[in-house]
């Protein structure tokens, strides 16, 4: 019984080490530590950031990209008010959609999963981030029943400035 278990010990460990052995020397040549982390995406966006002003606090955590349509785009998002941490209002969805338009503004949208504070499970969500202008800035969440919120369409007209953290993200076309 020993010899067998040694046996399978030894092959386990084996396996592993070959798994681990293949994902090194995986080909990573000409590739940037961005194409190893998000593949050679379409647009791609990852970071968190938050912004506080007078009007309020507000945040904004997002990893996400598309591998081709705008509509292929998955990873997942949290947002939320200032409060978030107090008992206040937070979400979490997953990004169906993400794409960014002739200004450079990334735009994702996609479905709460998660909620904090209030119901918003279920809901659709949509929001815009502006990674080129400095400060960075991102749009309030728009939320809304499902179906009621186009792909891709984008948040709110209000932008909040980023004060702390930021965004990286694919450069946009041209760039």
């Amino acid at each position: 019984m020993r010899r067998v278990v040694r046996i399978g010990s030894a092959a386990a460990v084996a396996g592993m080490l070959i798994g681990v052995v293949g994902l090194i020397g995986a080909s990573t040549a000409g590739a940037t530590p961005d194409d190893w982390w998000f593949g050679q995406s379409k647009v791609m966006i990852r970071g968190a950031a938050a912004s506080e002003s007078p009007d309020g606090g507000y945040g904004l955590g997002i990893y996400a990209r598309n591998n081709g349509a705008p509509e292929d785009g998955w990873g997942q998002i949290r947002f939320g008010g200032a409060d978030a941490a107090e008992g206040g209002h937070g979400d979490a969805g997953e990004v169906h959609c993400l794409t960014r338009d002739a200004h450079g503004l990334i735009q994702v949208s996609g479905r709460v999963f998660a909620s904090g504070g209030r119901n918003d499970a279920a809901r659709e969500f949509a929001v815009t981030i502006d990674t080129e202008s400095r400060p960075q800035r991102f749009s309030g969440v728009r939320l809304g029943a499902p179906g009621t919120i186009a792909p891709c369409s984008g948040g709110t007209a209000e932008f909040h400035p980023v004060t702390r953290g930021g965004y990286e993200s694919s450069p946009p076309p041209g760039k």
